[in-house]
């Protein structure tokens, strides 16, 4: 009797363990009905629209010079073709609209939870500050589309299906032209950086294969994980190892055989980090997890033999840019990258544009060599040359076919920013700083690590040089400062 009782007890307790743990495996769904599509949505094509509305987007940092804005709901793919999902575009038309330009323009998401997406950070006044680099494409006039390209399930890491996603969020935006008073053959342009990089990456490799019809003049990208095994090795037990717990959630939630794999390989303390990475957005899990390596006892059950079986490794190839010649960018590139990023590694960055310069793409690929040049710093200081780029493609500017790979201290050496630019500049520079220094700190106080001397010591160089150049920092502060 007693033994029947401890087996029930037993089987009770293991019940209950997979119940919970199967509680974790999907990410937390929006309670808006607009972000749920209606019965028979599978059978639409791919960019085709599936409900829309109107919406007054918000931004804390400065008034949006918006004359609309919209939601549109699109039928869209995950990461085989015959795979059928949806997800949501933000559309935003500026006062001086053109009728002739859309850009798409990715938000590094870099997380597991629908509250971190950029319509939701649009509607609720939440904006991820990096889309304040989105700015210049609405001074120009140029309508932009901006996708939660993660898709329902979140799946952050999962380049193919972001690739999708973003392809598919043009084709609903152009769905959607009668609306927008704009050309069905619109000139369109993609920029995005980091996360919102790894989503274009993929689409300008899919654009050929996937949606051929789309008029895409030029991408821009940079500080790109073109290698989902290399980007995780590299941020493995740094500082932003908070990173590497939101990839392995975003791609496990995106592929069956690897939730497969880490729901029995992960332990409790593994799993439970998946489930905060769901519940959360990038900076909390980044706060959470430093210097954590999930291929330890502690996460893993089997250690340092986690990353190396066959489910990862099967999908850290599928994951990979630059190793099939029928999937390159027909369209013109522009990548830039930090040579010193401490957060996605520059030799995979440069491994991929020489492999598809082999295949025939034409890569202008650009180096930043300065040490102060890290993964944020390069973010908004490499924006104008960025935009400067995909504006020329708009214009009709002559670019030669083939690749060219140049390199340079910093973004600033031929980069003339106007008035606007420079404010949106001033703002990074003060809260980041050069070489990510200030946000380092801030990062290291809030998990109550102390700052290194040296870390203290360029913060407070760069708060010098910063009073010392006042409002024509933007133009002077990469060189006087040299970390």
């Amino acid at each position: 009797m007693y033994l029947r009782a401890t087996l029930i007890a037993l089987i009770s307790l293991v019940a209950a363990a997979t119940s919970a743990a199967n509680k974790s495996i999907e990410p937390t769904q929006p309670k808006d009905p607009f972000y749920k599509p209606d019965e028979g949505w599978e059978r639409k094509h791919p960019g085709q629209i599936l409900k829309w509305r109107k919406f007054k987007a918000k931004d804390s940092f400065t008034k949006l010079p918006l004359a609309e804005s919209y939601e549109l709901l699109y039928r869209t793919t995950e990461n085989a073709q015959d795979d059928p999902q949806y997800a949501v575009t933000t559309v935003l038309v500026p006062k001086n609209a053109r009728k002739d330009v859309v850009a798409v323009l990715s938000q590094a998401t870099d997380a597991n939870n629908y509250k971190c997406t950029a319509s939701y950070l649009y509607e609720s006044n939440g904006m991820a500050f990096e889309n304040r680099l989105f700015l210049p494409f609405l001074y120009e006039g140029y309508i932009s589309t901006v996708p939660n390209n993660e898709g329902p399930k979140q799946a952050f890491g999962a380049g193919r299906l972001e690739g999708h996603m973003t392809l598919d969020s043009l084709r609903a935006t152009l769905n959607f032209a009668e609306k927008l008073n704009i050309n069905q053959d619109a000139k369109l342009i993609g920029y995005g950086y980091s996360g919102g990089a790894l989503a274009m990456s993929w689409a300008s490799s899919l654009h050929h294969s996937y949606a051929p019809e789309l008029n895409v003049l030029g991408w821009a990208y940079g500080g790109t994980p073109t290698n989902l095994s290399g980007t995780l090795e590299h941020a493995m037990g740094t500082l932003f190892s908070g990173f590497v717990v939101s990839g392995l959630t975003g791609v496990s939630d995106a592929y069956p055989y690897v939730q497969k794999y880490t729901n029995q390989t992960m332990t409790s303390d593994g799993l439970q980090a998946m489930h905060y990475a769901r519940e959360n957005c990038v900076n909390d899990v980044l706060e959470k997890y430093p210097f954590t390596n999930l291929d330890s006892p502690k996460y893993a059950k089997n250690g340092k033999q986690f990353f190396f079986e066959a489910a990862p490794q099967k999908v850290f190839k599928e994951l990979t840019l630059g190793t099939n010649h029928l999937k390159k960018p027909t369209a013109p590139v522009f990548m830039y990258h930090a040579e010193h990023d401490e957060v996605i590694p520059f030799g995979d960055a440069q491994k991929t544009a020489d492999a598809w310069c082999k295949f025939g793409s034409t890569i202008k690929f650009m180096k930043y060599s300065d040490f102060a040049m890290q993964h944020i710093t390069t973010e908004y200081t490499g924006a104008l040359s960025a935009f400067n780029w995909l504006k020329d493609r708009i214009d009709g500017k002559y670019l030669p076919k083939g690749c060219q790979f140049s390199s340079a201290a910093n973004p600033f050496v031929d980069a003339q920013p106007s008035k606007k630019f420079e404010e949106i500049l001033d703002y990074f520079v003060e809260e980041v700083g050069l070489g990510d220094i200030i946000y380092k700190a801030k990062l290291l106080k809030k998990i109550g690590k102390p700052t290194n001397t040296r870390i203290d010591l360029e913060r407070e160089k760069a708060r010098e040089v910063l009073k010392r150049v006042g409002t024509k920092r933007t133009h002077l502060v990469l060189s006087l400062i040299h970390i």
